[in-house]
């Protein structure tokens, strides 16, 4: 009886337990846990906060609002300069400053609306040098307005803190027309390989505020990089201090104009200059190019240019041609870099025993790369004297130089 009692009990334990043997789907899930809460963007240690005032690595200093549609940066660009020259065994005149650019430039309303305004303080006297806006709502359309750097040839697209060599080439700057009041239209297209620029100017220099009637001047530029944009800068190395990636570019450029010449003079009755016409008015054409190869440690860039000139009173008209080519090496990774360059111009191709060759080397220490850097560079340089009066880009003989030159930039 006790028997049969346990038995009725422990099948009625056994009805009340649940059946383990049930799909495992249809158990249900478990619930999620909860996600972790994201980090503070301002709490990693590896990525500080970017501030909104004061210095930012590839900036310089600035101020910014925190939507970002407000900026002001301050930035110099300026180089201090010993440099013993010797023309034909004398010594001669050299400038210890060569430029003092102090920087204002930022964006207005929106990052795509930016402004740059610079002074040059290292000639005399100080003068506006570029003050211009930029409107690039898309990087294949630009538009840019004001008194700018115009975009003829390669090189002078650069800064001066952006060159191997102290200055730019004899050759860009004897073909380059130079800095001008106008508007400009530009682009970068399919990922940076095709670049082009299309400006209208005025002809008018930098201290002539106002233009002078009948003077014009239209330029082109157009540029393809096929496997990608080339470095902005001529140093032989990458911002980490590693070997360039192979790439290469092939740029075209020209321009044509009308030009009445001016000279500076002093107005006595209020201390100002101002340019008056000489009357000498010519036409000119120009056609130039440029190739660019980087590679590993080294950078090949070399520019051939004519140009036409075509006075238009009884003088003749003539041609000037010019090339330039330049090799830069990285020595010891971003610090030392060596660099040799060579130069040579025609200035007038009606007259013989004209031309000037240069040739100069350059070694430099990049103490902090771009804002520290030191440059030892000798040149020397062949001028020919044809013996009539001509526009020559050296003085007639020899000319020895050497320089040591400090760059400060930010």
């Amino acid at each position: 009886m006790n028997a049969l009692l346990q038995v009725a009990l422990l099948n009625a334990v056994l009805a009340q337990a649940p059946d383990v043997t049930q799909a495992a789907d249809e158990v249900p899930p478990a619930a999620p846990a909860p996600a972790p809460a994201a980090p503070p963007p301002t709490a990693t240690p590896d990525q500080p906060p970017t501030p909104l005032a004061g210095w930012v690595t590839g900036e310089g200093f600035r101020l910014k609002s925190e939507s970002g549609d407000y900026m002001l940066r301050v930035g110099l660009q300026a180089a201090y300069r010993f440099q013993p020259t010797w023309e034909n065994g004398e010594s001669a005149e050299r400038s210890s400053i060569p430029f003092m650019r102090p920087i204002l430039r930022g964006n207005l309303y929106k990052p795509w609306i930016t402004f740059w305004t610079s002074m040059e303080l290292g000639g005399n006297p100080p003068y506006l040098l570029d003050a211009y806006f930029d409107v690039v709502p898309i990087s294949e359309f630009g538009l840019r307005a004001g008194q700018q750097y115009t975009p003829y040839g390669r090189q002078e697209q650069l800064g001066p803190q952006q060159l191997f060599f102290p200055e730019w080439s004899p050759v860009a700057d004897y073909f380059w027309p130079g800095r001008d009041k106008g508007l400009q239209v530009y682009g970068l297209v399919a990922d940076k390989r095709f670049e082009y620029y299309l400006g209208i100017f005025a002809g008018s220099p930098l201290r002539q505020t106002e233009s002078i009637p009948g003077n014009q001047e239209a330029q082109f530029r157009l540029a393809i990089n096929p496997l990608g944009p080339t470095k902005p800068d001529e140093f032989p190395f990458t911002a980490e201090g590693g070997w360039l990636p192979f790439r290469f570019a092939v740029g075209v450029n020209g321009y044509e104009g009308k030009i009445q010449t001016s000279v500076e003079n002093f107005n006595q009755d209020n201390g100002q200059l101002f340019a008056e016409p000489t009357g000498f008015t010519f036409k000119t054409w120009d056609v130039g190019g440029d190739v660019w190869v980087q590679g590993g440690p080294l950078i090949f860039t070399a520019e051939p240019n004519w140009r036409r000139i075509e006075p238009q009173d009884a003088t003749p008209a003539h041609d000037q041609f010019g090339v330039w080519g330049q090799l830069l090496c990285a020595i010891w990774r971003d610090k030392i870099a060596a660099g040799v360059q060579a130069n040579w111009i025609d200035p007038n191709t009606a007259i013989s025993n004209d031309e000037s060759f240069e040739i100069q080397g350059d070694v430099n220490w990049f103490i902090h790369t771009p804002e520290l850097v030191l440059k030892l560079r000798y040149a020397h340089v062949k001028q020919d004297e044809p013996g009539v009066q001509e526009n020559l880009p050296w003085v007639p003989g020899t000319t020895n130089l050497l320089t040591l030159q400090f760059n400060l930039s930010f």
